[in-house]
């Protein structure tokens, strides 16, 4: 806010209004505003950050140069403690469009027939969300512009909706509208004014579990009716999510920075069990299914850094790619007796 209230300037950040800003930027950092500006830490100038030996360096794009391409897209927490961050700021988009256009589970072949349409040609100012819980399919589009225009055009691709809403906000407002229901410290419903105080806590009623991982190939009419059977089982704990990738994301090479998750990956899958207890996991197990069965469907091989899944035994692959090799040398360099670690951490060989 403070950067919209100075000069009405931003950076994109992710649509998860209580993620800290370092590991958000050092791991990527999607958002409902990625295809026109891409992903967070594309944004990143500098950086100072402490390493194992207590040393304090300065990183950036001519200092610790190989650190710098680490931490963008390797994460923070294998190299060091970033004390520091320097982003570079853009105008920030003066209003912004959203749509919400609701269907019934049975339309599902044609809506994801249109919505893989969508993820390869749409225009890239229009970035979207698709939900699908309890039987309802639901996508969120979002566009830069402030305007309908792309997406009245987008929308006639798609089957007739159930339901179809639309707003106009200034970017603050539009910042308050994907935090839901949050609320402030206090217990007041979040405003544009007190986005400082939102409780990271939330409710405190959920216990979550989720796995992702990359559309890379489109899926054929035969594959999204097995999809179909699958969410027709799903319980209502259960919802499956799409995240439309492509735009500015790709617009910055595999092997720029060590996000390597751009081109070629069509969308990122999410599969979200949302229950009271973490007693009450019995729809885990959906999880599980759905992610082998993206194997087949959407020949995935690659999950999102910033979504940790402790189950992978491949993690380091699925998360990097072919960058890992490089993010081993620079470990090896700055952190070689592996200091800073964690279950999935980039190690040192």
């Amino acid at each position: 806010m403070a950067l919209w209230n100075s000069g009405k300037s931003f950076f994109p950040v992710s649509s998860c209004p209580t993620v800290g800003i370092s590991g958000l930027a050092t791991g990527g950092g999607y958002g409902f505003l990625a295809r026109p500006y891409g992903l967070t830490t594309d944004y990143i100038l500098g950086m100072r950050i402490v390493t194992a030996n207590g040393d304090r360096l300065v990183v950036n794009n001519v200092t610790n140069r190989d650190l710098f391409w680490a931490l963008r897209g390797g994460g923070a927490s294998s190299f060091g403690i970033v004390t520091l961050l320097a982003m570079q700021v853009v105008p920030a988009p003066p209003l912004v469009f959203t749509a919400t256009v609701v269907w019934s589970l049975e339309q599902f072949i044609e809506v994801f027939k249109a919505w893989q349409r969508f993820t390869l040609n749409g225009p890239r100012t229009l970035t979207a969300k698709m939900n699908i819980n309890s039987g309802t399919i639901g996508i969120y589009f979002v566009d830069s512009t402030g305007l309908a225009l792309n997406f009245d055009k987008v929308e006639k691709s798609f089957p007739p909706a159930n339901s179809t809403s639309h707003s106009l906000f200034n970017y603050p407002d539009f910042l308050v509208d994907i935090a839901g229901t949050l609320k402030i410290e206090n217990g007041e419903s979040l405003d544009s004014e007190n986005m400082l105080h939102l409780n990271r806590t939330s409710d405190g009623s959920k216990y979550q579990v989720e796995r992702s991982f990359y559309v890379q190939k489109l899926a054929c009419e035969r594959d999204i009716s097995v999809l179909l059977d699958f969410l027709n089982e799903v319980p209502s704990s259960v919802t499956v999510s799409f995240q439309a990738y492509g735009g500015a994301i790709n617009d910055v090479k595999n092997d720029d920075t060590a996000f390597v998750h751009r081109n070629g990956r069509l969308a990122l899958a999410i599969i979200t069990n949302d229950v009271l207890t973490n007693s009450d996991l019995s729809a885990n197990a959906f999880l599980d299914e759905y992610f082998e069965l993206g194997k087949r469907i959407f020949n995935q091989k690659e999950s999102y850094q910033n979504y940790a899944d402790g189950q992978l035994s491949d993690y380091l692959q699925r998360y990097y790619g072919k960058n890992l090799g490089r993010l081993i040398q620079v470990k090896q360099k700055y952190d070689p007796y592996n200091y800073f670690h964690n279950p999935q951490s980039v190690p040192t060989s």
